[in-house]
């Protein structure tokens, strides 16, 4: 029995989300079955194990193997989160099974196999990190328990006092016998017999960086690996401020060993040890992620401690009132309109682009103009999730955008394709679906309609490739901007206290905060002007469906727009899709890129619902539970308005 005990158990490791994910009544099947229940607050993760079994004449695993039982480990500690057992029987050739609602962060796995009567055959583990939108494959393999393996470490650095758990095989199950476990020459406090393939203990203060040893009944193993022992922790920065609610604070943790030498990600817990509020101190704070401290409501002074023990180093934040001082300088009223050499804004240049702007014999069928998806009654954009085509019975792919502020944007498109206004507009006169025109047709009825106008605009009519039409059509649309300092938001910026609500100030200082909307919509447009995966799907219809946009693949059975990787052949901007502004957002919907959200509350909603195993989704995405109130962001996002009064003739 003993010379051949060996079989590999395949362990993925599926991390959904680090906030709850939401499955929509009667959704069955799939993936959807390993999604956290609506409300829930802790991370969605689950571990997939499969088995395939040997035929027994092989040997490969023992003939007596009745089951193999798993079982998961929150973090280093010994206590069981889930478990799971895999039946063997006759003419079985795998088993699996999917373990549900686990943490994301470390866990351990153990697994033994055992007779029908319960005795332990062969035993293993191993450590995995559940993380935010990915698939972990893991081998775990059972070996025999007679003599003690070390597999590996739980983690590879730690505080004096810091639990580590060492996997492997052969731990004590012949006699139960307690291990002894060695670390820098020093023996490791609390050790804990887990079960044969797993022991955990505390790292002694008086360890040194070396391999670990751990010893049953005079037989020792030793890690491959040597254990780091930090012997300080430092966290940066030791003094901050921060605004409630939701202010969001994100510290550098680092660690020194007995040399004094820098570790980098040093397994080092962050946590909140006192609270002193000016009044009562009614809410958590809380540690998001790793080092990332979401505070509270109220103002006062948080204590943040990285370390164990006597090992710990302090950081204090100082916590108040929510205000101006709090909002980016950046973030203020939009600056003067960028204008091209060569295309100087001029009364005359902006009324004829005007007039062309609004003009439908500048299309093929002479039925659209730039209008008719740009319409300023509906925010410059035309109110439908995606847009009519010059032919009635078709759609164009994408949601129209909005031109309002477009002046300020460093690329055009929905996929950045084109950098100008200019290029813009000539790019729409020769899609198929949209304009549809011929550059010399239009341009030669443009000579001859507004012939006076070219002249006293520019100095001349357009030629056959239509540049001066565009010209003109793009310095009429850079007078389409947001009249400054009418917003809500920019007249609260300018001392007006009334101008917004307490719920739009609310949701203010979430965007800024805990929801890190500010991660994409920075800046006094809103807008980072990149590019991100935001787990949006193709406007393809469902499977079996006729497609619209043939630049659109299934992956992992989501079909997902080719999007900006069409542009710059980088396979990281697979889905991903230009950052809109969110000045006169409450104006120009329905929103994504595809129109699939008809609300700002559904915008808002799709940050805490959405795929989470969509891929190459962005990291900038809030795979962290952010706490989103809906209703306050949309109030803030609403206080953004102030449509200019242009109407076209």
């Amino acid at each position: 029995m003993n010379r051949s005990l060996r079989f590999v158990l395949l362990a993925a490791c599926v991390a959904l989300v680090a906030t709850a994910c939401r499955v929509a009544p009667g959704q069955t099947g799939g993936r959807e079955r390993l999604l956290a229940p609506t409300g829930a607050a802790a991370a969605a993760g689950a571990v997939r194990i499969s088995i395939a079994w040997p035929a027994r004449e092989t040997q490969v695993i023992p003939a007596e193997t009745d089951k193999v039982s798993v079982s998961v480990y929150r973090g280093m500690s010994g206590t069981v989160i889930a478990s799971a057992t895999l039946l063997r029987s006759a003419g079985t050739l795998s088993s699996t099974a999917t373990l549900d609602g686990l943490p994301v962060g470390a866990v351990l796995i153990s697994a033994v196999a055992q007779d029908a009567a319960g005795k332990t055959l062969a035993a293993g583990s191993v450590s995995l990190t559940i993380e935010p939108n990915a698939i972990t494959p893991a081998a775990l393999t059972l070996q025999s328990i007679l003599k003690p393996v070390i597999t590996g470490l739980s983690v590879g650095n730690g505080l004096p006092g810091a639990q580590v758990a060492i996997l492997g095989s052969g731990f004590g199950a012949a006699t139960d016998s307690a291990p002894a476990v060695m670390v820098g020459g020093v023996a490791g406090a609390s050790v804990l017999r887990v079960n044969s393939g797993l022991v955990t203990f505390q790292v002694p203060a008086a360890a040194t960086t070396s391999p670990i040893f751990v010893t049953f009944n005079s037989e020792t193993a030793t890690s491959s690996s040597s254990f780091t022992t930090l012997k300080t922790v430092e966290i940066a920065p030791a003094s901050t401020t921060s605004f409630a609610p939701f202010g969001f604070v994100k510290f550098e943790l680092t660690g020194r060993d007995s040399a004094g030498a820098t570790v980098s990600a040093p397994n080092i817990p962050l946590n909140v040890v006192a609270r002193s509020c000016t009044g009562t101190c009614s809410n958590t704070d809380e540690i998001i992620g790793t080092s990332k401290l979401a505070v509270g409501e109220e103002a006062g002074t948080i204590t943040v401690q990285a370390g164990v023990g006597s090992y710990v180093a302090n950081a204090v934040v100082s916590v108040h009132p929510f205000g101006r001082a709090d909002v980016p300088s950046d973030m203020t009223a939009l600056p003067p309109v960028p204008v091209p050499v060569g295309n100087e804004l001029t009364t005359a240049r902006v009324a004829l682009g005007k007039k062309l702007f609004s003009d439908k014999k500048l299309s093929g069928n002479q039925k659209m103009s730039c209008a008719t998806c740009h319409d300023p009654n509906k925010g410059w954009s035309d109110g439908e999730q995606r847009s009519t085509a010059n032919d009635p019975t078709k759609k164009l792919p994408w949601n129209s955008l909005s031109i309002l502020d477009s002046a300020y944007l460093p690329k055009m498109f929905w996929n950045g394709r084109k950098t100008t206004l200019e290029e813009q507009v000539i790019a729409v006169f020769g899609i198929p679906l949209a304009m549809n025109a011929s550059l010399s047709v239009i341009s030669k009825y443009a000579a001859e309609t507004y012939k006076d106008e070219f002249i006293a605009a520019y100095g001349a009519t357009p030629s056959a490739d239509a540049l001066l039409i565009a010209k003109a059509i793009s310095a009429f649309e850079r007078t389409v901007v947001s009249p400054q300092n009418t917003s809500p938001f920019d007249r609260w910026m300018g001392g007006d206290d009334n101008a917004m609500s307490a719920a739009a100030r609310r949701g203010l200082a979430q965007f800024l905060g805990r929801s890190q909307c500010i991660a994409c919509h920075t800046g006094t447009a809103f807008t980072d002007g990149k590019f991100h995966n935001i787990a949006i799907p193709s406007v393809l219809a469902p499977p079996g469906a006729v497609a619209v946009n043939a630049k659109s693949e299934y992956i992992n059975g989501r079909i997902v727009d080719w999007a900006r990787y069409n542009i710059s052949n980088n396979i990281a901007d697979l889905g991903a899709i230009r950052t809109p502004t969110l000045r006169n957002i409450e104006v120009t919907g329905p929103y994504m890129h595809n129109g699939s959200k008809p609300t700002l509350e559904e915008v808002v909603k799709h940050y805490e619902t959405f795929d989470r195993e969509f891929p190459n989704v962005s990291p900038l995405m809030p795979f962290e539970q952010v706490g989103n109130n809906v209703e306050e962001l949309v109030a803030f996002m609403k206080a953004l308005t102030a449509t200019p009064s242009i109407t076209l003739d």
